[in-house]
Formats: C-alpha cells, structure tokens, sequence
C-alpha cells in the first residue's frame, strides 16, 4: 500500500517506497513541482479532508476515490483521510491529509521470512503461503519450488493446520490482514 502525507494544498511532505514507485509510472497520479496531482478530484478530496481536519470534524472529511489510468489498467483506489499535522511537517495549527493509495495491478509482496516469523512458520511452508497469495496455484507452485505435488499438499495440510484454516481463500485472507499494511513502513527515497 502507498502512503503519503499531504498539506492541504496537495505538497507531498512524507511518501514511502510503494507511493513513490506508483507516482514514478505516471499513469494517472502524478508529482508536479512536490504535489500530488491526479486531477480535481483528488484535489477536493484533500482540501476537504483538510478542512475537516483543521476543524476537527475528522470523520466527515475521508473519502474513497478512484483514479483512471491513460494506460487502459485498472483505476488506482485511493482513500484520503484527515491528518492533523504535528509541528514537524508544517507547524503549529495546520492540517493536511494522508493519502493511502493501492494498485488493483500490484501483485502482494509477502517478504516469506516475515511471514515465518509473524505466524511461526517453516521457511518452506511461509514460502508457499507468499505463493498463494500471489495467486499461484499449488501445482505451479511444486513445479518452481522442484518439490513433488504430495509434498507441496503436506507443506499445504501442516500450514493450515498451524493457521487454523480451512480453505486457500482464507489464509491469502489472513495473510493480507496481518500482514498487508506491512509495506506501510517502508520509506520512500530521501
């Protein structure tokens, strides 16, 4: 997921790696001259997401909204959200937004050994969890790991077994509930 931290007038003060990779594209948000640019659209949403922040009315002032693309792939999905500034972005008393940003295109990225270690995996087992969260099937998935199909199947049976699931749908569920917003932490370029 993207992040970035916005004044009220668009300027982006904070952005991490994901939100900059995507702004990097220019396929449909853009950075002109330091601010967010995606059209009127966003614009609004952040002004009003200031506003709603700066008088504290910070429920009104979220949005959801989605951005085309020139290229023809699938609209960005964007949820802007009040940001009461602390004085290390813009000073006393000045609002702004946060602007939360995900690509339908972008497949996960699932780091295996932090899977391993959040849900007390093996290194094989967490390796297959990434793959299924990225959609691969578990026949593709023996085939790139050079492991036979029975064998995946058990790696399979003990992950379940040690995440109380049931069914692949709900571990890529679980997985991008714990760690989805992982990516939240890591930073854009200086």
């Amino acid at each position: 997921m993207g992040v970035l931290v916005v004044h009220g007038n668009g300027k982006i003060y904070e952005l991490n790696q994901y939100a900059h990779e995507v702004l990097a594209q220019s396929d449909g948000l853009f950075s002109v001259s330091g601010h967010l640019v995606a059209g009127n659209r966003i614009a609004d949403a952040i002004r009003q997401a200031s506003a709603s922040a700066a008088g504290n009315g910070l429920a009104a002032g979220r949005g959801a909204l989605t951005v085309n693309r020139p290229s023809g792939r699938r609209p960005y999905v964007l949820f802007v959200s009040p940001l009461r500034s602390p004085a290390p972005f813009w000073g006393k008393d000045t609002a702004g937004a946060v602007v939360f940003l995900t690509d339908p295109e972008r497949q996960p990225e699932l780091d295996p050994a932090l899977v391993a270690h959040v849900h007390g995996l093996t290194p094989s087992q967490a390796r297959l969890a990434c793959a299924l969260a990225r959609g691969i099937d578990l026949d593709q998935y023996a085939a790139e790991a050079s492991i036979g199909r029975n064998t995946a199947r058990t790696h399979l049976r003990l992950l379940f077994e040690k995440l109380g699931v049931k069914r692949q749908g709900e571990l890529v569920a679980l997985l991008a509930r714990s760690l989805g917003p992982v990516e939240l932490a890591r930073t854009g370029p200086e």
